[in-house]
């Protein structure tokens, strides 16, 4: 029609594969004041679908909504098409965490990268769920592969993230080392975060980020008002000092809050270790998504941004 142009969409997912969505509704609407002008529901992806659209004069400043049904509203940028023109467009789509599951690799499974992990865990003898205060005990083996409760499959989908993301963020200036390497027993795991006890080295390490900043683009400092109540007891009471850095990345920046105590006369250092929720992403990541976050940051998200950083990884689950 000399009317009208084609709107060709297809769907990509945080891994920039074509996307699988049953149930979605397309509706192109006018920037001005967001009259519908073209609808379709109940599409399938992965497809890609042409729209024939009204062309300039009849239209012009349109924008394409897309509405999957386990996936968050995003939509195109303004465009206005001439008569005969084609455009294609691929957004990505991120994820409702609550309408998706973790299917995790069984602990025997994992791959060799996970040792180090499996290491701490082997070690760690008596680890806390931080939600429900749900004690798993030695978080190995079958322990690891049985839970079933809704905090703790949450908490482990975390650990899992930040182990993730401990390995990707090099030490200081040493791009060979992460800082995994200086976990040595975790104490809770929680949707957000874990907290474990680790190297001396470690605090040397994040203290001296935190005092030269200026020498470490690489890092910012991090407050530590929100954290304070995070150390468990027994070291809580024997807090001397903390102090707190953040990854400089673009999107989910590691936060490194350390805490120097003591049990039974003997120093002790204390990681608490979470990934920034990032609103910034799910608000102006390409212009194109919203996002409301409720009950703290999701693991899922977390998911979806490390995908997005650093695309397809084996975090030890998939979403399903």
């Amino acid at each position: 029609m000399a009317d009208t142009g084609t709107f060709q969409l297809s769907l990509k997912n945080v891994g920039q594969q074509p996307a699988q969505y049953p149930d979605t509704d397309v509706r192109f609407v006018r920037a001005m004041d967001n009259t519908t002008i073209l609808e379709q529901t109940g599409l399938t992806f992965p497809n890609t679908f042409g729209f024939a659209v009204p062309s300039f004069p009849a239209e012009r400043a349109l924008v394409c909504w897309i509405t999957p049904s386990r996936y968050r509203m995003c939509h195109s940028d303004i465009f206005t098409l001439t008569a005969g023109q084609s455009v294609a467009r691929s957004p990505v789509v991120l994820r409702i965490p609550g309408k998706w599951n973790a299917r995790f690799t069984h602990w025997n499974d994992l791959a060799g990268a996970f040792q180090p992990l499996k290491d701490v865990l082997t070690a760690s003898k008596s680890v806390t769920v931080k939600e429900s205060q749900q004690p798993l005990g030695n978080f190995a083996g079958d322990a690891f592969d049985d839970v079933d409760a809704a905090p703790a499959i949450l908490a482990k989908a975390a650990l899992l993230n930040l182990f993730a993301k401990m390995s990707k963020v090099p030490v200081s200036n040493e791009p060979a080392s992460n800082w995994f390497q200086f976990v040595r027993s975790v104490l809770i795991i929680g949707q957000e975060r874990f907290i474990s006890l680790v190297d001396e080295k470690m605090w040397q390490l994040v203290n001296d980020l935190f005092q030269n900043i200026d020498r470490f683009p690489a890092f910012v400092r991090a407050d530590t008002v929100l954290h304070t109540g995070n150390v468990p007891a027994p070291y809580d009471a024997g807090v001397t000092a903390m102090v707190s850095v953040k990854s400089n990345n673009p999107h989910g920046n590691l936060q490194l809050t350390m805490a120097k105590s003591e049990d039974k006369g003997n120093p002790v250092f204390l990681l608490d270790a979470d990934i920034d929720e990032d609103l910034q992403f799910f608000l102006h990541a390409r212009d194109l998504f919203t996002h409301v976050f409720s009950g703290g940051t999701h693991p899922y998200d977390i998911h979806e941004i490390l995908f997005d950083t650093y695309g397809p990884l084996d975090l030890g689950y998939e979403l399903v």
